[in-house]
């Protein structure tokens, strides 16, 4: 990713977790945080990724209605962002909150395991 890319993904990512802050916040129950945008090389698309607490069915619904509301999100971004082209927006749930919260949950079943295994060769 060039350094432009970067910042304008930087730059999207925060307007977009304002705006949908401000002006989407009816869409979840829970706290929604915009956690990365990955915008193509030549601008015109970019991926937002959303972290969602609440369950899977709740990050369907979110989700949907914030691909529903796009043209809106997106030029509420247009109003806010100086670029020739306003991206098209695409949104995704990030998936690597709930999936390092898996993995820690994995190591801990493992150690615990392992614990009462170290108790049971003591006896």
């Amino acid at each position: 990713m060039s350094v432009r890319t970067e910042r304008v993904s930087g730059e999207i990512q925060k307007i977009v977790s304002a705006i949908i802050s401000r002006d989407h916040s009816d869409l979840s129950d829970g706290l929604m945080t915009v956690t990365e945008v990955d915008v193509s090389p030549d601008l015109r698309n970019a991926k937002v990724y959303v972290s969602i607490l609440g369950g899977k069915m709740a990050h369907e619904k979110t989700i949907r209605q914030l691909n529903d509301r796009m043209h809106q999100i997106r030029g509420e971004l247009g109003h806010e962002i100086r670029l020739r082209h306003i991206p098209e927006l695409q949104f995704y749930i990030d998936a690597s909150s709930a999936h390092a919260a898996r993995i820690s949950e994995l190591i801990n079943e493992w150690h615990e395991k392992q614990q009462h295994e170290d108790g049971d060769n003591n006896e």
